[in-house]
């Protein structure tokens, strides 16, 4: 299988370490091919851009009322779920 192999982690995935299968890296700081322009893409918009993203993200879906709730969150409490971010 053909790896893309990328070495500048930057901050965002440099503490990231692969423990189990993992869809997108085939090895540390190698993403699958099809995962490749992705990777890229998330290094270089960076850690702040994602987080500044993110918030308005979830900014957005607070406005217009969009909640997500797990299964296991709706036996247990009616309270809504803040978007989460992925792992890093």
């Amino acid at each position: 299988m053909h790896v893309a192999k990328m070495h500048d982690e930057g901050p965002l995935f440099g503490r990231y370490r692969l423990e189990a299968y993992d869809e997108m890296f085939e090895g540390p700081a190698q993403p699958r091919t099809h995962y490749a322009s992705l990777y890229q893409r998330l290094i270089e918009l960076g850690p702040d851009e994602l987080e500044r993203r993110h918030k308005v993200a979830d900014l957005t879906m607070r406005q217009q009322g969009i909640t997500l709730r797990s299964t296991a969150e709706s036996r247990v409490s009616s309270e809504s779920s803040r978007l989460t971010r992925s792992p890093g």
